[in-house]
């Protein structure tokens, strides 16, 4: 009650349509703003997502070559020498694409696109099945162990997986070993865990409101950004010199990265002098969970639960799109090669970024963090109902304009959560939307795949209407959120004091 009115005595409450602002004693916070170290995290950021983007459309490639080596025998050898040989030395392919149901390549390579697809799937759930829970509870100890703790696991499932994947193209081992690779990414959290840690450092330095949201869109701008730069060069990379050197460059730049994360990056959490102490795994996983069904007041668990069933019904589509892209465009009738899919990658995060950090500034003057999230919700279901039904490049390529607010969505729901959350419960919060968005690409991939599969003789593109109705799902429970943040006031706002980080809940 001191502390509560103490605060009440410097500074109002604040409701979470206002902005909060930094003043002239909020600055002065020592814990609190950009140094040079602290904004080391950039450039970690950027090996990571640079390695990461181009491992991302390397796997699908790779997989779907492995796949027409499988069935070369069944195919004209002549034929399936120029499909293979298209991946690697810039000969375009010749009758994988061809719409004669009579040619023995027609069936051969609606097989082999199955069984990449079916693959892909292996992968992901071999990753998200124990990200899931190591994602939950890697993120919540960093609220005990800081945020360094958590970088560093994610770090190291990364390495080691696109090492083993270097491993698997240089020798041609069997794809098996890239699910061994793919489980123990999973066990290490995964990238959900990465930005989980990397958004809960940010909001260890920034006060919450304008400060924040802006922070947080800027790296997701940097993700863009770095991923569109990844896209590009993947492209070139592969049909000049093929898989494995764009491979072993990608580990390289990880170990990079993870040089810089243990000897330049800092810890921004406060941590006490808990040694000696064992943590309560089961106590540390309830944190993350208090927030929808114990914590706060009822109308705050409601926002909490309607902001998160909006983050899951938009997530499961927005984060396997990629996937199901890349498939789309390398089956019938496109039949794109590595180039023409780095150049639509490249062109789609590049439009997707700018417009997202440009959309957060102008839309901020005039608009709610809800109402932009909703309004962008809308248009990336109609950007997913045109990207079904086209059937030319030329439509295709106007899916990055008609996509071009969809990265807004997922920041503005982090930024909205992080608001409603007390300083020293943001790892735990964080590590609550990883679990979720972990659920979101598992249950996205399997059925996404599952239709994709099943619907490819039929509408190859119909995939994307499933996308679109989950999406627009999302976007209902976005409008519910907005009416009961409207309807109903709260203190949702954390607080701008210093919180001691001695929390014997999570201590034995």
């Amino acid at each position: 009650m001191e502390r509560r009115e103490s605060m009440e005595d410097d500074e109002p409450l604040i409701s979470l349509e206002q902005r909060v602002e930094p003043c002239e004693n909020q600055t002065s916070d020592p814990h609190k703003g950009f140094t040079f170290r602290r904004c080391m995290i950039l450039p970690l950021l950027t090996c990571y997502l640079l390695a990461g983007g181009v491992f991302v459309y390397e796997s699908p490639q790779y997989t779907q070559q492995r796949m027409l080596q499988k069935y070369a025998d069944e195919i004209n050898k002549k034929n399936a020498s120029v499909m293979l040989k298209s991946l690697h030395d810039k000969v375009l392919p010749t009758n994988h694409c061809s719409v004669n149901q009579s040619d023995p390549s027609y069936a051969n390579y609606d097989k082999a696109q199955k069984d990449t697809a079916m693959w892909l799937m292996y992968f992901t759930l071999a990753q998200l099945i124990p990200a899931l829970f190591a994602n939950l509870l890697w993120s919540s100890y960093s609220d005990i162990l800081g945020r360094r703790f958590s970088l560093i696991i994610s770090f190291s499932g990364t390495t080691i997986r696109i090492g083993i994947f270097a491993a698997v193209v240089y020798f041609e081992l069997d794809l098996l070993y890239l699910v061994i690779g793919a489980a123990v990414d999973g066990f290490c959290g995964a990238f959900m865990l990465l930005f989980a840690a990397t958004f809960s450092y940010v909001s260890d330095i920034t006060y919450p409101g304008k400060q924040r949201t802006i922070a947080i869109v800027g790296v997701e701008l940097l993700l863009g950004v770095t991923l569109s730069i990844a896209s590009f060069a993947s492209g070139f990379i592969i049909s000049d010199t093929g898989f494995f050197y764009p491979a072993f460059v990608c580990f390289c730049v990880d170990v990079l990265g993870f040089f810089i994360l243990l000897f330049l990056v800092p810890e921004t959490r406060q941590l006490n002098n808990s040694q000696g102490h064992s943590v309560n795994v089961f106590k540390v996983l309830a944190e993350s969970l208090k927030f929808y069904c114990s914590s706060g007041t009822k109308i705050k668990r409601i926002k909490y639960i309607l902001l998160m069933l909006a983050f899951l019904f938009m997530g499961m589509p927005a984060l396997n799109r990629g996937t199901m892209e890349m498939l789309y465009q390398l089956g019938r009738p496109f039949c794109w090669d590595a180039k023409k899919i780095g150049y639509f990658g490249a062109i789609k995060t590049v439009i997707a970024a700018i417009s997202g950090m440009g959309g957060t500034y102008i839309f901020r003057r005039c608009m709610a963090d809800d109402t932009i999230a909703s309004m962008s919700i809308l248009i990336t279901v109609g950007s997913y109902i045109v990207e079904g039904l086209a059937a030319t490049d030329a439509i295709l390529y106007l899916i990055p304009v008609l996509a071009m607010l969809s990265a807004l969505p997922i920041p503005m729901i982090r930024s909205l959560m992080s608001s409603l959350t007390p300083a020293d419960k943001q790892g735990a919060m964080f590590a609550s939307i990883g679990f979720v968005e972990v659920l979101c690409s598992l249950i996205g991939s399997v059925s996404s795949t599952a239709v994709y599969t099943a619907t490819l003789s039929v509408m190859n593109g119909f995939v994307f209407m499933l996308l679109a109705l989950l999406t627009f799902i999302g976007a209902v429970f976005m409008l519910l959120f907005m009416f009961v943040n409207r309807r109903y006031k709260d203190d949702p706002v954390e607080d701008i004091v210093i919180v001691s980080d001695d929390d014997p809940s999570l201590i034995d």
